[in-house]
Parts: C-alpha cells; structure tokens; sequence
C-alpha cells in the first residue's frame, strides 16, 4: 500500500517538473500539470 502512495507521490512531483505550456486561446503561460486556463478558461488538454 505504502509502495501505491510512493508511485502517486513521484507521478505528481514529475507533473511539476514538466514545463509551462501556453494556453491556445489566449497565449498565457500555464503550469504543464493544468487542464484549463488559469486565465481565460480555455482547454488545454488539446495541448498534450
């Protein structure tokens, strides 16, 4: 079970690490990790 929680743990600090993508709507610089626009709301799962 400890193991389970080590693998969440790593998988999230990787995510983090990711760079910044850029938001196709309105071009603003979000955290890799994020799946809408801190911004505009726009959709950024496309991006991946």
């Amino acid at each position: 079970m400890i193991e389970i929680f080590r693998d969440i743990i790593e998988l999230e600090q990787t995510k983090s690490e990711a760079p910044d993508t850029s938001c196709p709507q309105c071009n603003e610089s979000n955290p890799a990790n994020f799946e809408t626009c801190w911004s505009c709301a726009g959709d950024l799962k496309s991006r991946k």
